[in-house]
């Protein structure tokens, strides 16, 4: 999509399917892992394609065969690009995900993808979440991680994709779905932000365990880490990007970035709040702004057109956008845009 020109290879790692009652024979077989596809030629640009199928909203309720993944659709965004601006790109494959696991049984996608994600020029990610066969959610391998997890939380960690760039803007005529219908809820002029949510640490750094007493687990916590460091690089993400965005929240047009937290209850928040305000006084020309998560929640349906950036720790704003995809018409609009300093990995659907 964009970012990158870095290494010779790309890869685009694919999820799970999904379910859209659309023509099969758009996908055919998976591919093998190390076998390059020269779809397009390459212009000093290399992109691997990944692919299983994927659902509407990027997790469950899937079957096999039933639809082109979301991949497929973002590589025909990726050819008409290509003709239009002169660019082009050779696409390879990665499979990975609960389908894959199922059937090697050892890992979620071949050996060797680590490497040939690192050496990308840019990753492009299909969602996960294959069900299991009796339906009751998502394949989960031996460790209890579900499937597509190497593709998605390990390439953010290993790969340092520190922020998780989500835009919530709604294009005009398109409606919401609500209560078994649709309907013109918010109006396109009213919803235009971007929620930038940390990508390595938090809940999702993996840290927790489970205690068991008689064969009966009885206690499983999970360690919430929150630093300094990787604060302040996702934080002064938010800043610069409201600077780059220039025209500030639709209500008001002015530039400013929400800090998100629950600073009234947890010490992590307020170490991340401390260190917005501390570079938020870098740039005196974005207004900052705290709310507390249970009440953005609220806000953000009820007046969307005051934000213009937020950012936020990682699981809140896992949450957090995708509530807000509801403004912008629901999860199928909703792209999530995996940023480092060195690499990039983008989803068609977050």
């Amino acid at each position: 999509r964009h970012d990158g020109a870095r290494g010779d290879d790309g890869a685009l790692a694919d999820g799970d399917a999904g379910q859209d009652h659309a023509a099969r024979a758009q996908h055919g077989a998976v591919a093998d892992a190390d076998r390059r596809r020269p779809t397009r030629e390459v212009g000093g640009l290399e992109v691997m394609v990944g692919r299983e199928q994927v659902d509407v909203r990027g997790d469950a309720h899937v079957r096999p065969d039933d639809q082109p993944p979301a991949p497929v659709q973002a590589c025909a965004l990726l050819d008409l690009v290509s003709r239009q601006v002169g660019v082009k790109f050779e696409l390879d494959e990665i499979p990975c995900g609960g389908r894959f696991y199922t059937q090697h049984g050892t890992r979620d996608w071949p050996e060797g993808s680590e490497e040939k994600c690192r050496a990308a020029d840019v990753i492009l990610l299909g969602a996960v979440g294959w069900p299991r066969p009796d339906g009751s959610g998502p394949v989960t391998m031996a460790d209890g991680r579900m499937a597509g997890h190497s593709a998605v939380i390990g390439n953010r960690t290993a790969l340092g994709l520190y922020a998780n760039i989500r835009p919530v803007r709604l294009l005009p005529g398109i409606r919401h779905g609500i209560s078994g219908g649709f309907h013109t809820v918010w109006q396109s002029k009213n919803v235009d932000m971007v929620i930038v949510r940390e990508n390595t640490e938090g809940l999702y750094a993996g840290l927790g365990g489970a205690f068991s007493t008689d064969g009966q687990v009885t206690a499983a916590p999970d360690t919430r880490v929150i630093t300094r460091a990787a604060s302040e690089r996702v934080i002064r993400r938010a800043f610069e990007l409201s600077r780059e965005r220039g025209r500030g929240a639709p209500g008001d047009g002015k530039k400013r970035v929400t800090c998100i937290v629950k600073n009234n209850v947890l010490h992590g928040c307020r170490l991340f709040e401390r260190v917005f305000r501390d570079v938020g006084a870098e740039y005196p020309d974005v207004e900052l702004d705290v709310a507390i998560v249970d009440a953005f929640g609220m806000w953000l349906l009820t007046q969307p057109e005051r934000y213009d950036v937020c950012v936020t720790t990682n699981m809140f704003g896992d949450i957090m956008t995708d509530l807000a995809s509801v403004l912008q018409g629901g999860m199928g609009m909703a792209v999530g845009c995996n940023i480092g300093d060195d690499h990039a990995m983008f989803e068609p659907i977050h």
